[in-house]
């Protein structure tokens, strides 16, 4: 499938099936209609291996009346695919499953009041499905936006321990998760602050808002941007890392070190302190 077509069904927030958050009423009735946003793709698995090559179903008739009734299962040649978030919006549950040694994730749901509802959601799932834990060494130091005053403990991430021990055995070596979030720290280029000061809900503004203009879009840019590179540009490495245990210590470098140095052009704030020395 195409980039566009992925990106398409991500954004199916509004879907006839959509798992445990589906209503038979609701389900035939959004297919009738064709409030619809999901696809049908091959199945991955063996019932696809006649059709997983194809960009969508040669006769959709009984598929439709499969999706109207709610009939959509792995036991079809096609399966009905749609947005992820109606059961775990971070894609973290599947690369656990899948016992992934390494996982950045960033969370871009909207969440004004840092609750982290996503990241609840997903290490609750885990924990119940497959009775792995995941923990924080340090506390999750991710501040909804203040620019009355600068907090030196705020973070664009934080560093987590999958457990895989837990099921495992002792023998199995934990997991590292990279949990990025959105956030503003004051270390910002001054045109994000400019635009942080002006929307009062950057950058937790609404997903609904599909039609970003060109401060806006180039806000949420440039502020990933100088997430990333605060994490690691100023850690032991001191340059872009190459590898997955560069960038691991990093960013657990900038999680415990203190208040980071301002880059030029940066936003006003506390006066740094040099970081502790190692």
């Amino acid at each position: 499938i195409s980039l566009g077509t992925a990106v398409a069904t991500s954004g199916a927030a509004a879907n006839p099936n959509m798992g445990a958050n589906s209503s038979p009423a609701i389900t035939f009735i959004m297919t009738v209609f064709n409030a619809r946003l999901g696809i049908w793709l091959g199945n991955p698995g063996p019932l696809g291996r006649n059709t997983w090559t194809r960009s969508g179903p040669v006769n959709s008739a009984s598929l439709i009346l499969d999706e109207a009734l709610g009939f959509t299962d792995a036991r079809h040649p096609y399966v009905n695919l749609s947005d992820g978030g109606h059961f775990e919006d971070l894609a973290l549950y599947e690369m656990v499953r899948r016992r992934c040694s390494f996982i950045v994730v960033g969370d871009a749901g909207q969440d004004p009041s840092y609750a982290y509802n996503d990241l609840g959601n997903a290490i609750r799932k885990i924990r119940i499905d497959f009775g792995i834990s995941i923990d924080f060494a340090d506390r999750v130091n991710i501040f909804p936006k203040d620019l009355t005053k600068a907090n030196p403990a705020a973070r664009y991430c934080a560093v987590g321990h999958i457990r895989y021990r837990d099921v495992d055995g002792p023998e199995a070596p934990d997991g590292i998760l990279i949990y990025v979030k959105p956030a503003i720290c004051e270390t910002e280029p001054y045109d994000v602050y400019n635009y942080a000061r002006s929307s009062l809900m950057f950058p937790q503004e609404s997903t609904s808002d599909q039609w970003f203009n060109e401060s806006q879009f180039e806000s949420y840019r440039a502020l990933g941007r100088e997430a990333i590179l605060t994490m690691v540009r100023n850690g032991p490495h001191h340059t872009i890392p190459l590898s997955f245990q560069e960038f691991q210590e990093d960013v657990e470098d900038y999680v415990r070190r203190g208040p980071v140095v301002k880059t030029a052009g940066g936003a006003p704030g506390a006066t740094p302190e040099p970081p502790p020395k190692t």
